[in-house]
């Protein structure tokens, strides 16, 4: 394993280092997860990848088509 990933820090370092995603408004936390995604997925941040839509198709469900 990586040990460069985590640091010790003391408890206040730790919580400052924590956010508190409570007081931010809809668009801030909206963006953060859309940074996080871009990090996870590794796509630029402002040009996401195309969803691929030749794997889903479209049906309908009242008449039980599977």
């Amino acid at each position: 394993m990586a040990r460069t990933a985590f640091s010790a820090m003391t408890l206040k370092e730790a919580d400052q280092e924590m956010n508190d995603f409570t007081t931010y408004t809809w668009q801030e936390r909206l963006a953060y997860s859309n940074y996080l995604n871009s990090m996870a997925f590794w796509y630029i941040l402002h040009s996401p990848p195309r969803m691929d839509k030749t794997f889903c198709e479209p049906r309908n469900l009242k008449n039980g088509d599977d």
